[in-house]
């Protein structure tokens, strides 16, 4: 069996598209619909050695070797990080959008027990098994070999003074907090005030990603037409609790009006015209 792509001569083909032409199986039967992934003759082999622990030793060797082979261009291993940074970038704003428990989702086990469920017992059954000595014996030669690294040792530290600072009431410098804002920002509901700006031509820029710090505060928006004053949307979930006068007072220590918007606030019939009453 053959490679349509680049005519060569292989038994199995789906490591090979993957990692030499780049496209997934799915998509090579597409453009390819009588083409084979594997030869009878392997397949068979295949189903036979399924359970053999020698084919499966045998098996993580070719992929090693295939892995060596594209990561050795730095072009492959640059697009690679590249995949791999966007995926996690859109999976965490999935995450983040969908499975939050105030916007409905949840949980695949909730109120399932070990007793009524197979999958809930087997994951039991696999975090209560206790780790094996050649298991300790690997994560201890990570640790130390980790800790050599002076790049590790460095973040170390500075993470540990940013821990330490927190516990002593010390705000984070504007540049470690610009870093976290600019991973999940703008919210939802910011996202919904940004919407309203721009149906009604409002004088506000948004500035919640760390573009803008008032002494270690960094506001949601700000007024833009001359105004001192900024708006702080807050989540009903994420600020439960808190209140907002606290923000308020001290933000007018350096001469700024705060308006504070609850989630809550911006839903319902008219919600539009009681915020705009507020802004305007």
């Amino acid at each position: 069996m053959e490679c349509r792509i680049c005519r060569k001569k292989l038994k199995h083909i789906g490591c090979h598209l993957q990692f030499i032409h780049k496209i997934s199986s799915e998509e090579y039967l597409r453009r390819f619909p009588d083409a084979q992934l594997v030869d009878e003759e392997s397949r068979i082999k295949y189903i036979e050695a399924k359970n053999n622990p020698k084919s499966i030793a045998r098996q993580r060797e070719v992929m090693k070797k295939v892995r060596k082979e594209y990561y050795s261009d730095p072009e492959n291993k640059k697009d690679w990080y590249k995949k791999i940074c966007i995926g996690n970038k859109i999976a965490g704003q999935k995450w983040l959008g969908t499975k939050r428990p105030e916007c409905g989702h949840v949980p695949w086990n909730k109120g399932l027990t070990k007793e009524t469920d197979e999958r809930v017992n087997q994951s039991a059954l696999h975090l209560s098994k206790p780790r094996s000595e050649q298991g300790k014996m690997n994560i201890k030669q990570a640790s130390i070999k980790r800790s050599k690294n002076p790049v590790w040792r460095e973040n170390n530290l500075k993470a540990n003074r940013l821990i330490a600072d927190s516990k002593r009431g010390v705000s984070r410098p504007p540049e470690i907090m610009k870093k976290i804002l600019q991973v999940n920002k703008p919210t939802d509901i910011e996202r919904k005030f940004i919407e309203l700006i721009k149906k009604h031509n409002l004088p506000y820029r948004y500035v919640g990603n760390g573009d803008l710090w008032i002494s270690n505060m960094n506001p949601d928006f700000i007024n833009i037409n001359g105004k001192k004053q900024v708006v702080e949307v807050n989540g009903d979930f994420w600020h439960k609790g808190q209140n907002p006068q606290d923000r308020i007072n001290r933000f007018k220590q350096y001469g700024f009006d705060c308006i504070v918007i609850w989630g809550k606030e911006m839903k319902g019939e008219g919600w539009e015209s009681r915020i705009l009453g507020r802004l305007i």
